[in-house]
């Protein structure tokens, strides 16, 4: 409850709810006339870092995705809402959704007392 709570939530299909799973990306849910089948992959073994090709800029590359990856929402001309969580991935795609030309963008965070919020 506290990891959900502070937004600290690990990856995988445990909720709060003992008879809700979450299904995450990799995972299928199959309806039949039987009932509901879940299958779920293995977990993914680490990896090491892949090279770079000559000349290619990640960060160039990754400033690319999420520009496009943002463009349906800021198409549109209406503001958009950013929740800043304080970490690095909140931040970077608030730098990627700001168009000084385009429409108002509208950041937020949320203040969790006590516990662990209190030491940051």
């Amino acid at each position: 409850m506290a990891r959900a709570l502070t937004r600290r939530h690990r990856y995988s299909s445990d909720t709060l709810f003992t008879e809700v799973t979450m299904l995450t990306e990799r995972a299928t849910a199959t309806f039949t006339t039987t009932g509901l089948r879940l299958a779920h992959p293995l977990p993914a073994e680490h990896v090491t870092r892949a090279g770079t090709a000559p000349r290619r800029r990640p960060r160039d590359a990754l400033a690319y995705l999420l520009t496009e990856a943002l463009r349906p929402w800021r198409a549109g001309g209406a503001p958009m809402g950013l929740e800043l969580s304080g970490g690095l991935d909140s931040a970077t795609a608030a730098i990627a959704a700001h168009e000084p030309a385009g429409p108002p963008l509208r950041t937020f965070g949320l203040l969790v007392e006590g516990g662990q919020a209190a030491t940051k």
